[in-house]
């Protein structure tokens, strides 16, 4: 019963999902189910109620797919925060969900190092693999060792922001990737992180890397980390591996911010990116609305239909959309509406009994919408916003800087430009003259004309400290050999190039028909690496294989004996191997819009992850501290 002996016989590896269709169900999905059923083990052993304490990282990883009420349901009567002070319930058994570091385990160690303990039995749930150092100071309290009843390395050390996106919640890192003398720290944590990303999913995968990159640190450690994982994780399979044939071993494909650095900075006219972008949205995705004149808190997931129907549609395209979907709601709800309004004659009583069991869902569809419209008016607010402030007119310098030629097709270099940019340059707003000015510098490369860099920092008159900005830049253009304006057209730079990359012939450029709108004419470079990827055209001499990995192998998959579970991920419009694409540095709002694309397109299943999820003002934030 106890944990007291040796190591080995006090944990798992990671819980097994026990659903036969979890190897067809989303990300988000096999973890809730994971943590509810780790949850519900620890309440089987006991008739009493649970304490849960759960340390700040935790929180924040656990919260990304389990919500209050779904821990409560497990016989958890109280969840408390481990840097807190707490009050003792000796008579209760508690579970600890806490990420392995030795401020965790030293806190956790204090409870229990007390006259008298705080809780009765223990359950220790750790995010990542617990180091012999942790475990060692772990057994040096015996007060907890006599009380454990079960240890458990859960393998969830990522925030899943979405069912197909997450991230190693690693907003800082650039200092460590692209500055520091050694990587290893990075490449060790990074590795170990998505170490519990494959876990989650059941996938071990074939993992590749931009050749030259940083990345190629990260992946020999992650390799040695999933060969660890296979050999003690007792009861977890992978897809691909033998008698789990029913979908192939996936791609893990490793990729960093320096290849691109225009995208981050770029305004994108998708409902997200602009709100992101503009609007103050918490780093939980809340945002303050007002709804019938009180103020709300709005919480932007999946579980809201609306944003999840129009968040990556342009916002031209939204408010046509929201509106029209309010005038069809109110033709269904006539009677309601007139109810509401006191207008007309008055309903029967049979007919009132409905509308009054109506209304609720009506008013909760309208304030649900009212909050939509108000989000994408403070949009335009912006877009269409006075003098030289007005971001219409940016977007479209943005976009001629990006692709390399204007609206008509026609190509332009970056220096023809330098006058439309002087006249966004004047205004107080320095963080906008700054990433006007970034832009300019991303788009130009190796082609970047002193003089014109030295006109643009005199008309904005930024301070030497955001010159230093540009100058940061400039070393991380540098370090992955960008040149060239057009991003769009890769075949420009090195590495990211559509020839490179497909291993062939570079496909043409993109043409007006093929995007709506003219605020639209760029699309990530990263779009272009995921088709090639799910295509299986990806080259293998730019982005080779991690050493001691033989390229995936194509299995016969039998979906008879998962029957409607199968059914159920064929209707999702998937089919064949996983690909998780990551973006050390972040993966910004623009490019999980072209990775959604991908996947929709060709119905291949693409989990998209970076260190972080970064807007233009995280990316200048990192690039300052890689000054």
């Amino acid at each position: 019963r106890r944990a007291g002996g040796g190591r080995g016989g006090a944990m798992a590896a990671l819980a097994t999902p026990q659903a036969q269709d979890s190897v067809f169900s989303d990300m988000k999905t096999l973890l809730r189910r994971q943590i509810l059923g780790l949850l519900e083990e620890a309440a089987n052993t006991t008739e009493s109620w649970l304490v849960a304490v759960l340390d700040a990282r935790a929180t924040r990883v656990v919260s990304s797919f389990v919500t209050m009420f779904d821990i409560m349901e497990q016989r958890v009567t109280l969840v408390e925060s481990l840097e807190k002070a707490r009050q003792s319930f000796p008579e209760m058994e508690v579970v600890y969900i806490i990420e392995p570091s030795e401020g965790s385990v030293t806190r956790l160690v204090e409870d229990f190092s007390k006259a008298k303990a705080p809780y009765g039995d223990v359950h220790l749930l750790f995010l990542s693999k617990l180091s012999d150092a942790r475990f060692a100071q772990l057994r040096s309290c015996e007060a907890l060792i006599a009380r454990v009843k079960s240890l458990k390395e859960i393998n969830v050390d990522f925030l899943a922001l979405e069912s197909s996106v997450f991230h190693l919640d690693d907003a800082h890192c650039f200092a460590q990737l692209y500055r520091s003398s050694s990587i290893v720290p990075f490449a060790e944590r990074t590795a170990s992180r998505l170490v519990s990303v494959c876990a989650a999913v059941h996938e071990c995968p074939t993992v590749r890397f931009r050749e030259g990159s940083p990345m190629g640190n990260v992946a020999q450690h992650l390799v040695g980390m999933l060969d660890q994982l296979k050999a003690t994780a007792n009861g977890w399979w992978w897809h691909g591996a033998p008698g789990h044939t029913d979908r192939p071993q996936g791609t893990l494909l490793l990729l960093d911010r320096s290849e691109d650095c225009l995208s981050p900075l770029l305004h994108f006219c998708s409902y997200e990116c602009l709100v992101h972008d503009l609007l103050p949205v918490q780093a939980s995705n809340m945002i303050k609305v007002k709804i019938q004149g009180r103020e709300k808190q709005a919480l932007l997931n999946e579980g809201d239909e609306v944003w999840a129907k129009l968040r990556h549609r342009h916002i031209a395209d939204v408010l046509t959309s929201l509106t029209t979907d309010v005038d069809d709601i109110k033709k269904r709800n006539a009677n309601a509406v007139k109810v509401h309004r006191g207008e007309g004659a008055g309903p029967s009583v049979e007919e009132l009994g409905k509308i009054v069991k109506a209304m609720p869902e009506y008013q909760a569809q309208l304030d649900r919408y009212s909050q939509h419209i108000q989000m994408a008016q403070q949009c335009m607010s912006h877009i269409q916003a006075s003098g030289n402030a007005l971001l219409n007119l940016i977007v479209e310098v943005e976009q001629t800087l990006a692709t390399g030629s204007d609206m008509t097709g026609k190509a332009v270099k970056p220096s023809a430009l330098i006058d439309q940019i002087v006249d966004h340059l004047i205004t107080d707003d320095v963080r906008a003259k700054l990433r006007i000015i970034l832009i300019f510098v991303a788009a130009s490369g190796r082609n970047l004309a002193e003089e014109d860099l030295e006109r643009l920092v005199r008309a904005a008159n930024l301070s030497a400290t955001d010159t230093q900005l540009v100058t940061a830049l400039r070393g991380l253009l540098g370090s992955s050999d960008q040149g060239g304006s057009s991003v769009t057209s890769p075949e420009k730079k090195k590495g990211w190039g559509l020839s490179r990359i497909m291993g062939g012939t570079s496909s043409a450029a993109s043409s007006a028909s093929e995007y709506a709108y003219e605020s639209s004419r760029y699309t990530c470079p990263i779009k272009a690496i995921a088709e090639a990827l799910v295509q299986e055209k990806l080259s293998t001499a730019d982005f080779p294989v991690a050493e001691g990995q033989a390229p995936a192998k194509a299995v016969a998959q039998s979906m008879r004996r998962h029957g409607n579970a199968a059914a159920a991920w064929q209707k999702r419009g998937f089919a064949g191997a996983r690909s998780i694409i990551f973006m050390a540095g972040g993966l910004c709002y623009g490019e999980l819009q072209a990775l959604y694309d991908v996947s929709e397109k060709h119905g291949k299943e693409i989990l998209m992850g970076g260190t972080s999820i970064m807007k233009a003002e995280d990316f200048m934030t990192e690039l300052r501290s890689a000054v």
